[in-house]
């Protein structure tokens, strides 16, 4: 396929600049805890040198304001904000001018006062906007009205813009919803109605008043087999305060008997419940699952194939009166998951999805290993997909053993030796989907058939090829082969060498290539490659190049693109990791991508040492005499960091120097032929700079600079909640700010750990600890100048206060402060 500008790694980081580190096991006397705190600052586009910040007053700042917390009413979530609000609004620091935002996140380890999971990020912006989650999981929790045993996650996503005295004490919190679920004594509640309720009863609870703080609250029971339910069953409730409910109830089922077709299948089942449906409207899962178990084994019709019986068993689900799931769902599916057996000897799946206005779905897929192609004397796993069109019936689904018969049989009765795989491949499936005995074009939305070939005498080496084809006689088709170990004289290296084919759509068997005599050439091109002068992108373009345009080959009238990429084991000529991508279409269009890491590099003005990874992204169209060589580029980034003496300077300076001056040295000229280029610093912990930190400096020849700054500091003690945690901190610079606007990171993980140490107050939950921290950061060291938003995470572990994970994120920007509670975005977005 294509390699296109998106797929290079360069554009991940057309954001903001960004510095990140991270401190271990930082103490919060606080809580009597410890955590590893992550610190990010994200800088904004455009600044200059002047603009960084020295990161060791940064993290030395998170981490004493961390030990420094000393209020046992201080909870993670209040010591977190006040170490982030401070570091971000610390005057030294100057952030707000700089940084797009700053995050801190705590991830602090169960101890005596929390002992539990438990994990708070705040993230904070110049502006004061701040972003606060918390999450932690009770493990093993007891529910005596259905005499089981779940472990339960729950997430709390605050709303933008509260403030301190709105966090909630998470112990309580916990505690409640522990007790509510053991207190549960109805058997006539499932699970699902035990979770609404209690998820309910927490959010309107008027001890908490969530409702006025909250987005949302959701809880998830990942429920163990036991007497009352004997297999894996999981139920999510997310609930609002304007009462919107969300509820997804899934369950597996082990080892069922299909008596029909004389199998076992693992069989999984998904009920999504209806938006704002109650209590009353909730389903027994166990009959649900009697049902469903019985439909199966009950089924005796040897007639009936796997989708038959499963298209069977979820409408009769979905119709059946006695659940009356028509009124209640959104959708309902069941897949089928087939061990080999007897009737069936290979791997087969089916999956149906039914809604209620009668719409269904089907797929199916099964794989057959080993199969034999005598035409080119070969032996392939062969995948193959079958998408049938919504709304078919059970008298259009085709019976799958005579189809597997069918694509086994094709391909082993291949006896043409002039037929490669390709050719093979589209012989079958077009044989497939024509098959007047299989009708599939009348019922098929499209069928596609994958050849994984393992090396044999024939081609040695690994090749893969990819035939979908529609009704319609639309073909796509895919090819794809590594060589392995290929040497390349010209520079005297060895390179596993990826090629892939694209053809166009609509190709017929005339226009397939044989692969063997492409692979000999792409080798033979590059074991005959002799000049020293010709680095492997010239070579590798050459070589591409020669490929496309070969006349005997004449790939110009059928690919749509070619591309072969070259990743060189490091050697006496480059000794480090490289790897090139040149992919090329029949208009001549030229993506080029150059990648190299330099391991352990000695950065003396600071004292440190980093692993460099290096992206240089060519412009589209750039012919031979553009490239650059890729020895001299890397020993000038590493002598640049070699070089750098300047204490003053700190890793955002020294990496936008180096950047700068990579890019506008007048002897590789990179203006002119590069859409950008970017350097990352991943620098281990050292003296200087104890804790784990990262920067990356991406540049673009109108002088378009992206900053990031981000670190974490570990095991910060919260004395405010006599707890732990990890605190990751995020400067994000605004776009356009200068050198002299970027902050010393030191002082700003300082500001973030001497504030959190120094919580005091024991009636200040994470929550606020993190607010006023992150809010305080972003004020107090003038952050919100700079800065787009400052962030700050705590990942609290359990301890005595706290006896689960938890984490809580604030964020600030100019607009306000947001919270962010664990993973419940994703949990909602799931449902």
């Amino acid at each position: 396929m294509t390699t296109t500008k998106n797929s290079s790694p360069i554009v991940s980081l057309s954001s903001e600049p960004a510095v990140s580190f991270e401190l271990k096991d930082v103490v919060i006397p606080a809580q009597s805890g410890v955590a590893n705190v992550s610190v990010n600052l994200d800088y904004k586009a455009g600044i200059d040198n002047s603009q960084f910040r020295n990161i060791l007053p940064v993290a030395e700042f998170v981490k004493d304001s961390l030990t420094n917390s000393r209020n046992p009413n201080d909870y993670y979530e209040i010591i977190n904000r006040n170490v982030t609000t401070s570091l971000l609004n610390n005057s030294s620091f100057d952030f707000t001018s700089v940084l797009d935002s700053a995050s801190i996140k705590l991830d602090v380890a169960p101890n005596a006062g929390i002992p539990f999971a438990f994990s708070n990020t705040i993230a904070l912006t110049p502006d004061g906007k701040t972003d606060a989650l918390v999450s932690f999981e009770l493990k093993d929790v007891v529910i005596p009205a259905q005499s089981g045993v779940a472990n339960v996650s729950v997430n709390l996503d605050y709303k933008a813009g509260i403030d301190n005295s709105q966090f909630r004490n998470i112990l309580p919190v916990a505690e409640f919803v522990k007790d509510s679920l053991t207190n549960s004594r109805n058997p006539n509640d499932y699970y699902e109605i035990i979770n609404t309720n209690v998820t309910t009863s927490l959010l309107n609870n008027s001890s908490f008043d969530f409702t006025s703080v909250l987005d949302s609250a959701s809880i998830k029971l990942d429920v163990a087999p036991n007497a009352g339910i004997p297999f894996a069953f999981s139920n999510t409730i997310a609930l609002t305060p304007d009462g919107k409910t969300d509820a997804l109830v899934s369950f597996e089922l082990k080892d069922v008997v299909i008596p029909a077709q004389s199998g076992v299948a693992n069989v999984s089942v998904n009920l999504d419940y209806k938006a704002g449906i109650d209590n009353s409207q909730f389903r027994n899962i166990l009959p649900v699952a009697e049902f469903v178990k019985d439909s199966l084994t009950n089924s005796r019709n040897p007639n009936d194939y796997y989708e038959i019986i499963n298209t069977n068993v979820t409408t009769s689900l979905l119709n059946n009166s006695s659940f009356d799931f028509t009124s209640v769902l959104d959708s309902a599916s069941i897949k089928l998951d087939v061990a080999p057996n007897a009737g069936i000897p290979f791997a087969f799946s089916n999956t149906i999805a039914l809604t209620p206005d009668g719409k269904t779905d089907a797929l199916v897929s099964f794989e057959l290993k080993d199969v034999v192609i005598p035409a080119q004397s070969g032996v392939a796993n062969v995948s193959v997909n079958l998408d049938y069109k919504a709304g078919i019936d059970n008298s259009q689904f085709r019976n799958i053993l005579p189809v597997a018969e069918f694509v086994k049989d094709s391909l082993t009765n291949s006896r043409n030796p002039n037929d490669y795989y390709e050719i093979i491949n589209r012989n079958v499936t077009t044989s497939l989907l024509n098959n007047s005995s299989f009708d599939f074009t009348s019922v098929l939305d499209s069928a596609s058939i994958k050849l994984d070939v393992a090396p044999n005498a024939g081609i040695p080496f690994a090749f893969s090829n990819t035939i979908a084809l529609t009704p319609d006689g639309k073909t796509d088709a895919l090819v794809s082969f590594e060589l392995k170990d290929v040497v390349i004289p010209a520079q005297s290296g060895v390179a596993n060498v990826s090629v892939n084919l694209d053809y166009k759509a609509g190709v017929d068997n005339t226009q397939f290539r044989n692969i063997l005599p492409v692979a000999e050439f792409v080798k033979d091109s590059l074991t005959n490659s002799r000049n020293p002068n010709e680095f492997y992108e010239i070579i590798n373009t050459n070589v591409t190049t020669s490929l496309l345009n070969n006349s005997s080959f004449d790939f110009t009238s059928v690919l749509d693109s070619a591309s072969i990429k070259l990743d060189v084991a490091p050697n006496a000529g480059i000794p480090f990791a490289f790897s090139n991508t040149i992919a090329l279409t029949p208009d001549g269009k030229t993506d080029a991508l150059v990648s190299f890491e330099l391991k352990d590099v000695v950065i003396p003005a600071q004292s440190g040492v980093a692993n460099v990874s290096v992206n240089l992204d060519y412009k589209a169209g750039i012919d031979n005499s553009q490239f650059r060589n890729i020895l001299p580029v890397a020993e000038f980034v590493k002598d640049s960091l070699t070089n750098s003496r300047n204490p003053n300077d700190y890793y955002e300076i020294i990496n936008r120097n180096v950047t700068t001056s990579l890019l506008n040295n007048s002897s590789f000229d990179f203006t002119s032929v590069l859409d950008s280029a970017s350097i990352k610093l991943d620098v281990a912990p050292n003296a200087g700079i104890p804790f784990a930190f990262s920067n990356t400096i991406a540049l673009t020849p109108d002088g378009k600079t992206d900053a990031l700054v981000s670190f974490e500091l570990k095991d910060v003690v919260i004395p405010a909640q006599s707890s732990v945690a990890n605190v990751s901190v995020s400067l994000d610079y605004k776009a356009g700010v200068d050198n002299t606007q970027f902050r010393n990171i030191l002082p700003v993980a300082e500001f973030v750990k001497d504030s959190l140490t120094n919580s005091q107050n024991p009636n200040e939950f994470y929550e606020v600890i993190n607010r006023n921290v992150t809010e305080q950061t972003f004020s107090d060291l003038g952050l919100s100048s700079v800065l787009d938003s400052l962030s700050i995470t705590l990942g609290v572990v359990p301890n005595s206060g706290i006896p689960f994970p938890f984490t809580n994120t604030v964020t600030i920007t100019q607009d306000g402060i947001t919270q962010l509670h664990g993973n419940h975005v994703l949990e909602l977005i799931t449902i």
